[in-house]
């Protein structure tokens, strides 16, 4: 429903509802509806709804492909880019075991949403020490000054907060289509999220043990009477 109002004449009245229309079609096609056809990238991972906490969902990962018309006028060819999406779908839904199992090809209706997520890892951990840190000098620094040290506070909480939590767009799927592949279990979804997980953190040991040798390659190149 679209409410057209119109304000009283004093400013500080509230609005005034004067007529309820049905949207336009123009109006109908401005939401955040998404369709989308991909892959599922990897098994779910169960979790609770942020602000509906009965609602269950299984979030994944869908793997989209898409072709866009290259930027340069006048050139047919087209670039085909690969992204990996943010799903998550109530595990109630019947369409849901569609989603469990990764490699299946599915056909997604939803819509956006968004939620707060937890920050973790040495990264986030190092970034908010070194903001403890500073801010303990800062608070020293400003201690004479309140109202200065008033909107430090302030400003340091919220560069806190930032670090600790960030918002997620995803799509809330709302119909789901298997296309190919088979649907899985529920209860089977844990143990295959475990050993995606020791996959996912074994292939990232890895990439990091080649970046360090490669590192290391590098500097004794630049320096090699150093390693004479």
């Amino acid at each position: 429903m679209v409410v057209r109002t119109a304000l009283q004449s004093s400013v500080c009245a509230p609005e005034i509802v004067t007529g309820v229309r049905e949207p336009s079609e123009q109006e109908r096609r401005a939401s955040s509806a998404v369709w989308l056809e991909g892959i599922v990238a990897a098994p779910p991972q169960i979790s609770r709804h942020s602000e509906l906490p009965a609602v269950q969902l299984a979030g994944t990962l869908v793997r989209v492909t898409a072709e866009r018309p290259a930027d340069f006028p006048g050139l047919g060819a087209a670039l085909r880019e690969t992204t990996e999406i943010n799903v998550a779908v109530p595990t109630s839904d019947d369409c849901a075991a569609a989603l469990y199992r990764a490699g299946n090809r599915v056909r997604i209706v939803g819509q956006l949403d968004c939620r707060m997520e937890r920050q973790s890892g040495p990264s986030v951990v190092a970034r908010l020490a070194e903001l403890d840190t500073a801010w303990e000098a800062r608070k020293v620094e400003l201690g004479a000054r309140p109202a200065e040290l008033r909107l430090a506070e302030r400003a340091y909480r919220g560069q806190r907060s930032s670090l600790e939590e960030s918002a997620r767009l995803y799509v809330l799927a709302l119909g789901v289509e298997l296309i190919e592949g088979a649907p899985m279990q529920l209860e089977e979804t844990y143990a295959a999220r475990r050993e995606w997980v020791r996959e996912q953190r074994a292939q990232r040991a890895t990439r990091e043990a080649r970046r360090a040798a490669d590192q290391r390659r590098r500097a004794e190149a630049h320096n090699p009477a150093e390693n004479s």
